[in-house]
């Protein structure tokens, strides 16, 4: 819905700024507490062949390294953009994109398994095609509209069998109802133009926590996985005997302490660029 066109040289220049450094950076950073301290050093789990196959293997077939895995989505993200962008520029029409990036997910759903990164990649594609089509902008203020879409999504969720979700890197359903996977995809951009939709007509007014946590928001997703993946392991060992609920409480305090440490330190001068600042 943002998108605008750009010189490609000059895009890749500010998503490598943006996304890039943070996206190596923090890779390398969970790697190294998460896989290199934990897993090989404390634990004794892989032999330093196995570390460094696992590595490379995860990052080839899937996008990402091993100890913060929710960076797939900058990677995706990076490469989204700046193909978009390049085929745009040559006059390649949306609609166009659009239909061939869908056969192109359908075909990668149906006979890709080890190469997980290319579902991201044309599923984001294809949203980003979605997204500039400006649906929301031709629903403008119709409340109806937003109202009916509410309603199916909310009743797609409850008819939903059980336990079922989309794992979106995977473009894959957990669960039951593996063949309701298009319809998923249709809820996810519903549910953008709601979110868009409704953000627009009530929170677009500084509210001091999510307005932090929107400035913040490539810190927050570049820390937190790795973080989690870290933390929550080494509590549980120094607790083994307590309870789930001072677990919890011992938890959300750690966490709470690491970042605010982490966001100190990544907010000085010299190291602001390690989240794209």
């Amino acid at each position: 819905m943002m998108y605008k066109p750009s010189d490609t040289i000059a895009l890749a220049r500010k998503l490598w700024k943006r996304m890039g450094i943070p996206f190596v950076f923090f890779s390398f950073l969970g790697w190294i507490i998460v896989e290199f301290v934990g897993k090989y050093l404390l634990l004794h789990s892989l032999t330093p062949g196995e570390l460094l196959s696992f590595t490379f293997s995860t990052f080839f077939h899937m996008g990402f390294f091993p100890g913060n895995a929710a960076l797939w989505f900058l990677l995706s993200l990076m490469i989204v953009r700046l193909v978009y962008n390049f085929v745009r520029r040559r006059g390649l029409s949306n609609v166009l994109l659009l239909g061939v990036s869908l056969i192109l997910l359908v075909l990668a759903e149906l006979f890709v398994e080890k190469f997980v990164i290319l579902l991201p990649l044309l599923a984001g594609f294809t949203f980003y095609c979605l997204g500039n089509m400006n649906i929301s902008k031709r629903f403008a203020d119709n409340h109806k509209i937003y109202c009916v879409l509410l309603v199916l999504c909310v009743a797609f969720v409850l008819l939903t069998p059980g336990h079922s979700y989309l794992d979106f890197h995977a473009g894959k359903i957990i669960g039951e109802g593996t063949m309701l996977l298009p319809l998923f995809f249709v809820y996810g951009l519903a549910m953008i133009l709601i979110v868009n939709w409704a953000g627009k007509k009530w929170l677009n007014h500084r509210i001091p926590v999510l307005t932090f946590v929107g400035q913040e928001s490539m810190f927050l997703f570049a820390t937190h996985y790795f973080l989690l993946l870290s933390t929550v392991p080494a509590l549980k060992v120094l607790t083994h005997s307590s309870s789930p609920t001072i677990l919890f409480v011992l938890t959300l305090l750690c966490l709470t302490a690491e970042l605010a440490v982490l966001y100190i330190v990544f907010n000085t001068k010299h190291l602001r660029f390690l989240i794209g600042k």
